[in-house]
């Protein structure tokens, strides 16, 4: 009869594979649409959607179970590329609106 095991297999980074796996396959699906609509403000903001989402859940997992030196650099620097758009003021909204589809009207 075989011993139970002791030491459990964490599956903390497998996890982070699949849902980031999962996040990017389904925004490069959404630029595919996109881009076959010909609409491709829209194809850009399935892409920044999609690298804030992987943003959020790398953070979390910093958050949890900690990240080496490079790591963290790279999690803050796709942190300020997700928020790099609002830093333009008004025309960084505008042109988060027009990436998620809602038409902007200035009067």
């Amino acid at each position: 009869m075989q011993s139970p095991i002791t030491d459990p297999i964490d599956a903390g980074r497998s996890r982070l594979l699949v849902f980031s796996f999962l996040i990017a396959f389904f925004a490069v699906m959404l630029m595919v649409l996109r881009i076959a609509q010909q609409n491709y403000i829209m194809a850009l903001g399935a892409l920044w959607v999609a690298n804030a989402l992987t943003a959020i859940l790398h953070a979390v997992y910093w958050g949890r179970h900690g990240v080496s030196g490079g790591f963290k650099a790279a999690i803050v620097f796709q942190l300020l590329l997700t928020v790099a758009p609002l830093f333009f003021g008004n025309l960084g909204i505008a042109l988060v609106f027009l990436m998620l589809g809602g038409e902007v009207h200035y009067w």
